[in-house]
């Protein structure tokens, strides 16, 4: 106990001498600082550079997202032009065959020039199950038709202009009807066609 009650004395001697008191109390305020520093200051700039680097990435996801709502903008007004045009490519080019509704363009064309209609065929198409994989497809439609020149030169010339995608492949005539001057009969060849949506 003698050797702590020594040391003791010669510290309250040392702590009387000005030097000593104020190198102390330097070193108090040097640890002090340290201490702050490290625990509070420190933390505290990381956290603030942290919080700089989430602002300026989400200053960055907003711009792009602003872009992105521009162009989405963008893409409206220009659909809201076309629509009524969309459905017009859909009539003339339309995702599936649609036999029944070009058999009925035919037939009601037919009706309206005054042509009879003697036979008709429709090729090969997909009633239901896989679409075609082809970018463009065709329905091959074969008629026999009969009606004075005119009559069926009108009714060419209205086919070619329904709102359906269609040509003409082939046209013949009958010899003898041609000779005799009578109603013609004429075969046509046609092919309407649509485009099949892939998945």
């Amino acid at each position: 106990m003698r050797n702590y009650d020594r040391y003791y004395q010669q510290i309250r001697v040392w702590d009387r001498q000005p030097k000593v008191r104020v190198s102390g109390l330097i070193s108090l305020t040097i640890f002090t600082v340290a201490f702050f520093l490290n625990m509070a200051i420190l933390p505290t700039f990381k956290t603030i550079a942290g919080l700089k680097k989430e602002i300026k990435d989400q200053q960055e996801v907003e711009a792009k997202l602003t872009k992105k709502m521009v162009g989405l903008k963008t893409a409206e007004v220009n659909y809201a032009k076309v629509v009524n045009d969309l459905k017009l490519i859909n009539q003339v080019l339309p995702e599936k065959e649609e036999f029944e509704r070009l058999a009925w363009q035919i037939q009601w064309l037919a009706n309206q020039k005054g042509v009879k209609i003697n036979a008709g065929r429709f090729g090969e198409f997909n009633l239901v199950g896989e679409a075609d994989s082809s970018d463009q497809a065709e329905l091959v439609v074969e008629i026999t038709i009969k009606g004075s020149y005119q009559q069926i030169r009108d009714f060419l010339q209205s086919l070619i202009k329904i709102d359906r995608l269609i040509t003409i492949k082939e046209i013949s005539f009958n010899k003898q009807d041609l000779q005799t001057g009578g109603e013609l009969t004429a075969s046509l060849k046609l092919a309407g066609f649509y485009l099949p949506i892939k998945e």
